[in-house]
């Protein structure tokens, strides 16, 4: 009989733990999913950028229209979390890039990717020349806003960014975009300019 009672105890015991580990792990679960449940502004901001990216042709807004409406996604973004604004950017910064790497690879004479290099390099230096001035590329200020937190920097900051990288795309989505990166790093090179 004590024999039977300790074994009943024993799995009464394991059946406990079990049920504790059960309702911690699914109570995270729950939890986690609710943390990320996308904001209703989040999906306006996701809608204004959408309509951003794809004005295709370029010309098939007015700048004016244009200007209007990234105005509305930097009035949409500030209202934002700090996680929901960094995905927000960082899916705008990555779809821009496949953009312009997927243009490039379209091309097939080497006049033309150089002819599309010397533009992208002019458009970057622009904008690089912008910023210094602490203006955006219409004059007016740029789509970030200054803030007290600064970027990552550092051994944990260049860990996060290169996890990120990795994490994005497929492989040959990388090897592309890092052949289009090279190549443009010696056109920078050829036209004296650092990279």
């Amino acid at each position: 009989m004590q024999k039977k009672n300790a074994t009943m105890g024993k799995n009464t015991r394991i059946a406990a733990v079990l049920f504790l580990f059960l309702f911690v792990g699914f109570g995270s679960v729950g939890w986690a999913l609710l943390q990320w449940r996308e904001s209703p502004e989040m999906k306006e901001a996701r809608r204004l950028q959408e309509r951003v990216l794809n004005d295709k042709p370029r010309d098939a807004m007015t700048p004016e229209q244009r200007a209007n409406l990234l105005g509305q996604l930097k009035t949409k973004a500030k209202g934002l979390s700090e996680r929901e604004r960094a995905v927000l950017i960082r899916e705008y910064a990555e779809r821009k890039n496949d953009e312009v790497v997927n243009a490039y690879f379209a091309l097939k004479s080497p006049q033309e990717r150089t002819a599309f290099l010397d533009r992208v390099i002019n458009r970057k230096a622009a904008a690089k020349a912008a910023a210094k001035d602490g203006k955006g590329m219409n004059g007016k200020g740029g789509l970030k806003e200054k803030t007290k937190s600064k970027p990552a920097t550092g051994k944990d900051g260049r860990r996060d960014g290169l996890r990120n990288y990795l994490d994005s795309g497929t492989p040959e989505e990388r090897a592309r975009s890092m052949e289009f990166y090279e190549a443009m790093k010696a056109r920078m090179q050829q036209r004296g300019l650092s990279p």
